[in-house]
């Protein structure tokens, strides 16, 4: 069921996401993600439509849609197929990257996530999980193609 529009519901998008970043980490818990239908789940929420679709969370998305996408050539494939990985790619980059330059902002102002956390290590976060995405992908050869 999806989350309410609004600003809890907002919330609670980034927290289901940020759960399927931390579980594609893990080969068998990636498996499960693939096979319970959370490629269908992420590349809907790419083209929903709603805000929480946009910028930072779209970034996310794609950051797991990479790390999942690398999981092998059918899953890459997929991906590919339902996509377009490398317009959607930029635009996640280049969400991040304004993340990451409001976060340094925030950051000299001593502003703070609600929780406390630090807004600047939450964009170098995904900053790098979108590069390592990358860098995991240019390994395989269908990727090359797609660059």
């Amino acid at each position: 069921q999806q989350p309410p529009f609004s600003k809890e519901g907002k919330a609670a998008q980034s927290y289901a996401v940020e759960c399927f970043f931390l579980a594609t980490g893990d080969v068998a818990t990636r498996q499960a993600v693939i096979s319970s239908g959370g490629i269908d789940i992420l590349i809907n929420a790419l083209g929903d439509g709603q805000e929480g679709s946009q910028g930072l969370m779209h970034a996310k998305i794609m950051a797991v849609l990479s790390i999942l996408a690398s999981h092998n050539k059918d899953i890459r494939e997929e991906i590919f197929d339902r996509i377009d990985f490398m317009v959607q790619l930029r635009y996640a980059l280049d969400s991040a990257r304004e993340a990451s330059e409001k976060a340094r902002k925030a950051e000299k102002e001593g502003k703070k996530n609600k929780d406390g956390s630090s807004l600047l290590q939450e964009s170098r976060r995904l900053l790098r999980a979108l590069y390592e995405s990358c860098a995991c992908l240019t390994i395989h050869g269908e990727f090359k193609e797609v660059l």
